[in-house]
């Protein structure tokens, strides 16, 4: 499950928790995992959560075009939207796009975060017709008007494998596909207000193992389930070739994981600071109005300010409704 859905799942009464179990599972404790996984995994004071990975959207880049437009900008591994835009505007003479937009949900999140934008102020009620929020989508429309990114009807993937465009934010699971391309690529952290590494945040989730309710919970099945969790723990590098980031710190010691380019954001304590999950209870309502209008304000299909009451409406509207279930 997504660590996201766990504390929803757990008001509706569809999960148990670990905490009887754990006594006999050792091993399965914080110090053993990402920090950021590992605590998204806990609510109410229980564990209900163990996680697999933490997965996270960085940026690919295409070498021989940051050579060309932007020599400087990886120099301290972060790429700030400043820098974006001055390699955009140099290379959109040559029909070369700047930056490809992709998946909206974690490109808002990450820089709602950097402005210290917060989903919530009550764990409830949703906080997101406000002014960070537009901010986010000020920028991106900024750079798109500017024609700094891909524009509606394009495909960034596309034009990322065909040598057209400078920068490409996807998760590190798109990884294998990329690879088998001719590109010669590199990737880094997802695009950055600030060149201060303490200040980044890199949007991420995790795959938790949970437990879902049992009417008459069977211990002996339940203890093998944690036997196994167990053993993933230091059997995750079949996960890590997928192009996944477990979320065990055991992984951080193996040397052919040390190779894999999405390992520095696991091996650095600095990028694992950057990892953000963003764990708001009702994050799903949040996710389906993004992924579903996506970059409709940036395109210009709609306002600034419609959208963004619209978003804080539909969210809204299906708190209060489940509330009232």
């Amino acid at each position: 499950m997504h660590v996201e859905r766990i504390k929803d799942y757990v008001h509706n009464g569809l999960l148990d928790d670990y905490n009887p179990y754990l006594g006999n599972f050792a091993d399965i404790n914080k110090s053993n995992y990402v920090p950021e996984a590992w605590k998204n995994g806990a609510y109410q004071g229980k564990r209900y959560g163990v996680p697999l990975d933490i997965h996270t959207t960085f940026m690919y880049y295409n070498k021989s075009l940051v050579k060309k437009y932007a020599p400087h900008a990886l120099d301290d591994n972060i790429v700030t939207f400043d820098e974006i835009k001055a390699a955009g505007e140099k290379s959109q003479k040559d029909g070369i796009t700047g930056i490809g937009l992709t998946w909206w949900k974690p490109s808002f999140l990450s820089l709602y975060g950097q402005l210290g934008g917060e989903l919530t102020k009550d764990g409830k009620n949703p906080n997101l017709d406000n002014k960070k929020s537009r901010q986010v989508i000020q920028l991106y429309k900024g750079l798109h008007d500017q024609k700094v990114t891909s524009q509606d009807g394009q495909d960034p993937m596309q034009l990322f494998l065909t040598n057209k465009e400078i920068f490409f934010p996807e998760g590190i699971w798109m990884n294998n596909q990329i690879k088998e391309s001719d590109v010669k690529y590199g990737v880094t952290n997802a695009p950055q207000l600030s060149d201060d590494p303490d200040k980044m945040v890199n949007w991420s989730s995790s795959h938790q193992f949970v437990l879902l309710k049992q009417p008459k919970r069977d211990k002996a099945k339940t203890e093998a389930t944690l036997q196994f969790i167990s053993w993933v723990r230091t059997h995750s590098l079949e996960w890590a070739k997928a192009g996944q980031n477990p979320a065990t710190l055991a992984i951080t010691k193996d040397k052919e994981y040390q190779k894999m380019q999405q390992s520095f954001l696991l091996t650095d304590k600095t990028e694992q600071k950057s990892l953000r999950i963003f764990n708001y209870r009702y994050n799903g309502y949040l996710a389906d109005y993004l992924d579903r209008y996506a970059y409709d304000a940036v395109f210009g299909k709609t306002s600034i300010s419609s959208y963004l009451n619209k978003l804080q409406n539909t969210v809204q509207d299906e708190v209060d409704a489940q509330m009232a279930d």
